[in-house]
């Protein structure tokens, strides 16, 4: 149980650290007023937290601990399905995500829209798998730390949760969709 709460606990800073990486980057995108200093200050400290996160949840999962069953009660533990497909998307498509902007330089540079389509929608993948993966398990890390006990908070706190992860994924999406469209076009001339 007490791993179980130290990934709780990384799961949050995850959290906050993925929002600090997505307000600079939209922010970038929006202004293309690029920092590689901000970038790193932004994206080294969140990756720790995901990697940390990622290898202790695989620890947990694999080693029987997680207490979720969901082979025996699937419709219960939708959420922890969800949460499980997510998070090995989101594994898959991280190396992709971090070289991104190398990937749509070379697809710009060559003028290979259906590359930079393929880019775009692996991108757009990533940020669902992303969003869908803490909207499902921010409750839930608040009832292992011991923070939420309460059924009626807990479907509030999931409502609010997919809400705004749905208004932080479409405004992500616009501005890296309108940030790389600029890119592109600049690229072929």
């Amino acid at each position: 149980m007490q791993l179980k709460k130290i990934n709780a606990v990384l799961s949050l800073l995850t959290i906050v650290g993925m929002l600090i990486h997505v307000i600079y980057n939209v922010y970038a995108y929006m202004t293309f007023y690029y920092n590689p200093v901000l970038k790193q200050l932004t994206a080294y400290p969140f990756l720790i937290c995901v990697c940390l996160h990622a290898v202790l949840g695989i620890f947990i999962v694999a080693t029987g601990g997680d207490g979720t069953g969901i082979r025996y009660y699937p419709r219960q533990n939708l959420s922890t399905i969800i949460q499980r497909i997510s998070a090995a998307l989101m594994l898959l498509l991280l190396i992709v995500h971090i070289r991104m902007f190398d990937f749509m330089g070379y697809a710009a540079g060559q003028g290979k829209w259906w590359l930079w389509w393929l880019l775009v929608f692996a991108e757009v993948v990533f940020f669902a798998a992303v969003i869908a993966h803490i909207s499902v398990s921010f409750s839930k890390a608040l009832i292992t730390l011991g923070w939420l006990d309460s059924m009626e908070i807990k479907k509030r706190i999931d409502r609010t949760a997919y809400i705004l992860g749905a208004i932080i994924f479409v405004v992500t999406l616009y501005a890296v969709i309108e940030g790389q469209i600029g890119i592109f076009m600049s690229a072929g001339k």
